[in-house]
C-alpha cells in the first residue's frame, strides 16, 4: 500500500481535513450575490479583491454573510487571527476599509489532488461596520486550477460543503471575539 502521509512540511493531516472542505467546496461557485443583508447595499466586492491569475482558470464560491454584534475594529482583528489559526497566510489587510485578502497556496491533501489535481485557493473577507456594535463580516473563497472545475464530478459535493466550511470560519471568529470580550471584562 503506498504512503499517503502528506510530502509537504507545512501540510498536516488534521489541517488538511479541515481546509479540504473548503476547497472542495469552492468548486461551487455560483456568482449567487444576495443584493442585500438589512436592507444595506453590499459591502464590499469579495470577487474584485480575489482577482484572476494568470495562466489559471478561476472559480469564485458563493460570498458568506454574517452579522456581529461587535465593533468593525475588534471584528478585523478576530478576522485575521483565525483566518492565520487556520494556516492561511493575508497577503493584503486595508484596515481602514476592512479588507483582508489571502495569498494563494495549494492543497497537499491526496484526496484534493486525485479529485481535482492541482489546486490553489484564497480567501477575501470583507468587514463593514453597521453601527457602532454590529458589523457585517463577507467571507468568500475562490479555486484556481490550470484546468476547469466546474464539469468535475466534485462539484455538487463542493456546492454543500463550502457553505459549511464557511460557516465554521464564522463561528471561529464568533468563539475569539467572545474570548476577547471574557479577558478584557477579568481584567477590569
Amino acid at each position: 500500500m503506498p504512503d499517503r502521509r502528506p510530502t509537504s512540511p507545512t501540510s498536516h493531516p488534521v489541517i488538511a481535513l479541515r481546509i479540504l472542505p473548503l476547497a472542495l467546496a469552492l468548486l461551487a461557485g455560483s456568482g449567487a450575490s444576495p443584493a442585500s443583508v438589512d436592507g444595506l447595499a453590499e459591502p464590499a466586492d469579495t470577487a474584485r479583491a480575489i482577482g484572476g491569475r494568470s495562466g489559471w482558470i478561476v472559480s469564485l464560491a458563493e460570498p458568506c454573510r454574517d452579522t456581529l454584534a461587535a465593533p468593525a475594529a475588534d471584528v478585523i482583528d478576530a478576522a485575521e487571527r483565525c483566518l492565520e489559526a487556520d494556516d492561511w497566510r493575508v497577503q493584503s489587510r486595508d484596515r481602514s476599509q476592512g479588507d483582508l485578502v489571502t495569498g494563494w497556496k495549494e492543497f497537499h491533501h491526496p484526496l484534493a489532488r486525485l479529485l481535482l489535481g492541482r489546486v490553489d485557493a484564497r480567501c477575501a473577507v470583507a468587514i463593514r461596520s453597521l453601527d457602532d456594535e454590529r458589523t457585517l463580516v463577507v467571507f468568500q473563497g475562490a479555486l484556481a486550477s490550470r484546468e476547469r472545475l466546474d464539469g468535475n464530478p466534485a462539484f455538487t459535493l463542493a456546492m454543500h460543503k463550502y457553505r459549511d466550511a464557511a460557516r465554521d470560519w464564522q463561528r471561529e471568529v464568533r468563539g475569539d471575539l467572545s474570548i476577547r470580550r471574557v479577558l478584557r471584562a477579568d481584567a477590569r
